[in-house]
């Protein structure tokens, strides 16, 4: 599977970058689209999306009071071709609900996926083409079995893909988009 993380000396110069306007930002947050010219950067209440060498402060993604980023784990990825940008948010003000996002990192058009289980969805991965995102997340809260699901990249046509139960493991995309791996 392709990382969207680049090497560390790429990753500190946009950790660097994104230090200007929050001094909280550190490399082991910072993520960067798989062109090289976008970083991300989350922590709770802020989700900062930079393009890199251009001197304009970075869009927050996260400006509505009672959201957070659900930063532990795989819960943001890059589109292979760097036009979007899904991210996991829990919503307190639904009820404590989770949600899917596709931001647009320059039209910041933000897509909303509610999800109605209730659960933390995992894993996210983008198909080759960018044009589905899979992801795991469990039937029922505290359940234990996870289903893997995938949805179009404008957050139509979820879709759950697996009838059984499995392990807390990464998914990944074959590289013709055909088929999903998972530990």
């Amino acid at each position: 599977p392709r990382s969207n993380v680049l090497p560390q000396r790429i990753g500190k110069t946009a950790a660097d970058e994104l230090r200007q306007f929050d001094e909280r930002v550190d490399v082991s947050y910072t993520s960067i689209s798989p062109d090289g010219q976008w970083a991300t950067w989350g922590l709770a209440e802020t989700l900062l999306v930079k393009r890199l060498g251009i001197d304009k402060p970075p869009v927050n993604l996260l400006e509505i009071p009672f959201e957070e980023l659900v930063s532990s784990g795989q819960r943001l990825a890059w589109s292979p071709q760097s036009d979007q940008l899904a991210y996991v948010v829990e919503n307190a003000t639904s009820g404590r609900l989770y949600e899917i996002r596709f931001s647009d990192p320059i039209s910041q058009e933000v897509i909303i996926l509610v999800l109605e289980t209730g659960t933390i969805p995992n894993f996210l991965a983008w198909s080759p083409d960018g044009q589905y995102l899979a992801f795991t997340m469990q039937e029922k809260p505290q359940s234990g079995i996870n289903q893997i699901y995938i949805v179009r990249r404008d957050g139509t046509d979820l879709t759950q893909l697996t009838q059984h139960g499995f392990g807390n493991g990464a998914i990944h995309w074959s590289p013709t988009g055909e088929a999903l791996i998972y530990d």
